[in-house]
């Protein structure tokens, strides 16, 4: 009886085994997503088209929001961009925003600190087909892009800011 115990066991971690590694697990270190580079991350904004959309200048930090006004996540991330006028590490903020114009709603709610500018879908596509996307900019070169979401100021600092 003890041994059909053990063989049992033995079927189990063997299948436990199999199962991990079709499912991903390895023991491979786990790195953060922002070391798999995006192509736009360290890239000179002279090379995009972001200086045609506003002005930037050289010394100074900014994060650009790229946003849909027809995206129900943006809307719940959007709070968030009013933060990041607090931080040492943010000159400004500015949000690009594209589709239905509700910039009068979106100042209503949310009575944002930082500039809002509607575009055209061709212009932000250029950047980024998804939204959100954070842009952040130092010394005229896009340092990381996360997309997706729009961090809080906290999670922004501790995880970019912080490395």
């Amino acid at each position: 009886m003890k041994k059909q115990k053990n063989i049992i066991l033995i079927i189990v971690i063997i299948v436990l085994i199999i199962t991990s590694f079709f499912l991903g697990l390895n023991f491979k270190k786990i790195e953060k997503t922002v070391k798999h580079k995006h192509p736009l991350i360290d890239m000179p904004i002279k090379d995009t088209n972001l200086p045609q959309l506003a002005s930037f200048f050289a010394d100074s930090t900014y994060v650009v929001c790229i946003l849909s006004y027809n995206c129900s996540s943006c809307w719940d991330y959007i709070g968030n961009l009013n933060q990041y006028e607090s931080s040492e590490n943010i000159d400004k903020v500015i949000a690009f925003a594209v589709g239905d114009n509700k910039k009068n709603d979106l100042i209503k709610y949310f009575n944002p600190k930082y500039e809002i500018k509607n575009c055209k879908y061709e212009d932000i596509s250029k950047l980024t087909k998804v939204s959100p996307t954070i842009l952040y900019i130092k010394n005229d070169t896009i340092k990381y892009v996360i997309m997706g979401a729009i961090p809080s100021l906290y999670n922004l600092e501790k995880n970019y800011f912080n490395n």
